[in-house]
């Protein structure tokens, strides 16, 4: 699942590891070129489920993502310190790395978590059904940021001698929180991958603004179609002023037309252009934001499918904690445009 309390919104020490899903194409010849399909290798800079970017409880990287030194901190428009939580991301440099290995070409895209609390009618009527949903997706998952979550609530309830789901239901405050990637709609072309599965409207166009994808399970929970209109928060900060005894809200609202769903599984995704993601984050920023533009998730485009794991061994070479997962395929008339 895609849902993260705060507690997750802090470094830790995560388990490091590759994850490789192999969907196999066929070749179709004709004149001695293939003209099938091949696969989409698909980067993730840190370790799987970790490396999401977030600002609405902090979340700007504290350091360039390189070997240098610490040269620039961010703070939010509240004057307090923005935590990372995530691993590292990859930069325009390490990205140029990538895009010089041979027969390839990268599509570049920045996933970022936004906490976000809809007025949609469904969303306010069944908020509490909705968190006990996913309560128990977490208290029936294997995956360690899941079982971390069940344990901190667990904890934080026995202080107060309550349960960890009654715990985990008062601090909801009516929240929502899902992912939002942009990606480089201009790059996309050949392109089929479970960002871009439309089952339902339409992809994004390229360089569109003020549109946005949704996942079935976004759509379900929220009581979104396509066609409504929703304020997404976007940057800013939303926390408790004990000196002043209020909260502060320092996030911005930016207006979506829902185009398109896509399948997305269990996950609470929605996909946006990455140039009008990275505008919203440097406005955010202000003058801090000469660490931008980041990414952390690239996608592979091989223009063969016999150097899918030439190329997936150069990078875990270069890029030792870096998770790659090959799913999706592509035209290689996509590619070769």
């Amino acid at each position: 699942m895609s849902f993260f309390h705060p507690f997750f919104n802090k470094p830790r020490t995560v388990l490091l590891g590759v994850i490789i899903l192999i969907s196999i194409g066929g070749y179709v010849y004709m004149a001695n070129r293939i003209v099938g399909e091949t696969e989409i290798i698909e980067v993730w800079p840190g370790a799987y489920g970790y490396e999401n970017l977030t600002t609405t409880a902090g979340g700007f990287p504290t350091e360039k993502p390189s070997s240098a030194p610490i040269t620039e901190l961010f703070y939010s428009k509240h004057h307090k310190p923005i935590e990372y939580y995530t691993s590292r991301f990859f930069t325009d440099t390490e990205v140029e790395n990538i895009e010089n290995i041979r027969g390839v070409a990268v599509v570049k895209g920045l996933m970022y978590e936004s906490m976000w609390s809809p007025d949609t009618p469904k969303w306010v009527a069944h908020e509490t059904w909705m968190a006990q949903n996913r309560w128990n997706r977490s208290l029936n998952s294997e995956e360690p940021r899941d079982i971390s979550f069940i344990e901190s609530m667990e904890a934080s309830g026995e202080t107060m001698n309550i349960t960890g789901l009654e715990y985990y239901l008062s601090i909801q405050e009516g929240r929502f929180g899902f992912n939002i990637l942009g990606i480089e709609t201009d790059k996309l072309k050949g392109v089929d991958s479970w960002f871009n599965n439309v089952k339902d409207g339409r992809f994004l166009d390229p360089g569109e603004n003020g549109a946005i994808v949704i996942s079935s399970l976004v759509s379900e929970e929220l009581g979104l179609s396509i066609g409504d209109v929703i304020n997404v928060p976007i940057g800013g900060i939303k926390e408790f002023d004990e000196t002043a005894g209020t909260t502060v809200d320092t996030r911005t609202l930016y207006t979506f037309t829902v185009v398109g769903l896509i399948d997305g599984g269990i996950e609470e995704d929605a996909v946006v252009d990455y140039d009008f993601l990275l505008e919203a984050l440097r406005k955010d920023a202000g003058e801090m934001s000469s660490v931008l533009p980041l990414y952390n998730r690239l996608v592979v485009k091989a223009n063969s499918q016999d150097k899918v794991d030439m190329i997936k061994d150069l990078i875990k070479t270069d890029y030792p904690d870096s998770a790659i997962l090959i799913r999706g395929k592509m035209s290689l008339q996509g590619f070769f445009r």
